[in-house]
């Protein structure tokens, strides 16, 4: 029963980041683009850090620039503390444009 549970939770939140992904389509192609307009080598990323984390502080995300590395970074949306607080996405560059980059 627990495991049917979890998997249905899983499938809703799927859902959800997959309509979120639709619904800004368009917006996030720009970004792509303009991101591959100026390439960047591995762990310097820097424009890409840059445009990526101001997308995520523009759509309500608490955005940690920098995080653990330069290229780094962590967003977080809901409460400000404690178990309440989700941290949504955390990593480095290429995996967070690859997993957005699946549902375009």
């Amino acid at each position: 029963m627990q495991k049917q549970v979890l998997e249905g939770a899983k499938m809703e939140w799927q859902n959800l980041i997959e309509a979120t992904i639709s619904q800004n389509k368009d917006r996030l192609n720009n970004i792509s683009k303009e991101i591959w307009s100026k390439p960047e080598r591995s762990f310097n990323e820097v424009h890409a850090h840059d445009i990526l984390t101001q997308f995520l502080a523009e759509e309500g995300f608490e955005v940690e620039r920098n995080y653990t590395m330069s290229t780094g970074f962590r967003a977080s949306f809901g409460a400000t503390e404690g178990e309440g607080k989700v941290n949504k996405l955390q990593g480095q560059i290429s995996w967070f444009w690859q997993v957005v980059s699946l549902h375009l």
